[in-house]
C-alpha cells in the first residue's frame, strides 16, 4: 500500500535491498523520513512481530478487540500524523499518537522505526505497541 510515498522512494527501498513484494505500506512519516511496514519476522521485527499473540493481546487489552486492519491503520496514522517522542540516533525513532482506548479515553500508541544503517534498514517498522 502506497500511503503517499513517491516512485523515487520505492526505488530507494529497492536499492537498500528491501523486498517490495513483502512490503505492506510505504509512507513519509511526520518528520519527513521514509518509513515502511514489512512482513518481518515473528520474533524480531515488522508485521509478524506486531501481530504475534503476546503483542497483539497487549494492544487489544488497551484498545479493545480491534481487527488487524485497524492495527495496521493505527501504525500508519501514528507515523504519519503522530509525533517523534524518542530518537536515539543510529538506533531507533519512536512515533506516538493517541487513539481512543476501549473506554473511549485517549491513550498513546507507539511505533518503533529503525534508524540503523546496518542490519535492519533505516525506516523499517520494528514494532508497535500500546503505551502503559
Amino acid at each position: 500500500m502506497n500511503l503517499g510515498a513517491h516512485v523515487d522512494d520505492l526505488i530507494v527501498l529497492a536499492e537498500r535491498g528491501v523486498d517490495l513484494q513483502k512490503t505492506m505500506g510505504v509512507l513519509r512519516a511526520c518528520d519527513g523520513r521514509l518509513a515502511w511496514l514489512g512482513e518481518g519476522l515473528e520474533n524480531s521485527w515488522g508485521w509478524l512481530h506486531i501481530i504475534r499473540e503476546k503483542r497483539l493481546q497487549q494492544i487489544r487489552d488497551k484498545f479493545g478487540p480491534v481487527p488487524l486492519e485497524k492495527v495496521e491503520q493505527m501504525i500508519y496514522e501514528t507515523m504519519k500524523d503522530g509525533q517523534v517522542t524518542k530518537y536515539v540516533p543510529g538506533d531507533r525513532i519512536t512515533y506516538t499518537k493517541e487513539f481512543p482506548d476501549k473506554n473511549g479515553v485517549l491513550a498513546p500508541f507507539s511505533v518503533g522505526v529503525s534508524d540503523r544503517s546496518t542490519g535492519i534498514s533505516p525506516g523499517r517498522v520494528m514494532t508497535a505497541h500500546a503505551d502503559d
